[in-house]
């Protein structure tokens, strides 16, 4: 489990700021307030979460879009959309996965990291007028996604989560495939 990181340092901002977007999470009229399906989402992501069960905060937010995510300090939002789309639970418990590993890999606060330099380097660059514009405009393009090497380890611990818990890792394939459909 994650110790709560000093406030002055970047993990320490970055958990202050979630928490402040928790806060307002929890007085959403977005937030879905059915205990039962919570706490049925939240089951799995504690059967996949292990020991960071406790850490674990799921929220569901009435969303038409596909989307999860999970902030560094333990924060988890599951849109609607993607529960829509979700064919059965270990299909679910895929993208819960997914969005576990990231937690546990601290993706989060790598690309807090990554934005920082980013935008340093964007400042830099605008000291050349118009040219500088435009290389800050693809320094800001590439700065709020996770690299496909995040993406691609996130993924395979989702797997290996979702085989200790008992669940089909065939499914997760499917998740991403359907969606790809969806997207054509």
């Amino acid at each position: 489990r994650f110790v709560r990181p000093e406030p002055a340092t970047d993990e320490g901002g970055l958990w202050a700021i979630m928490d402040r977007t928790e806060t307002e999470l929890r007085r959403s009229p977005f937030l879905i307030r059915d205990k039962s399906l919570h706490d049925y989402v939240q089951d799995i992501a504690c059967r996949l979460g292990g020991d960071h069960c406790p850490d674990v905060r799921v929220y569901l937010v009435r969303t038409p879009l596909f989307n999860a995510s999970m902030a560094p300090n333990g924060t988890m939002q599951v849109w609607t959309g993607l529960m829509l789309r979700m064919e059965n639970e270990a299909q679910l418990a895929a993208v819960l996965g997914h969005e576990i590993g990231h937690y546990l890999e601290r993706h989060t606060l790598e690309r807090l990291r990554d934005v920082k330099s980013a935008s340093a380097f964007g400042q830099f660059i605008g000291l050349f007028g118009l040219v500088g514009a435009i290389g800050q405009l693809a320094v800001l393009a590439g700065l709020f996604s996770f690299s496909r090497d995040q993406e691609r380890v996130a993924d395979r611990i989702g797997i290996t989560l979702m085989r200790k818990a008992g669940y089909d890792p065939a499914e997760a394939s499917k998740v991403w495939g359907n969606l790809l459909a969806e997207i054509k």
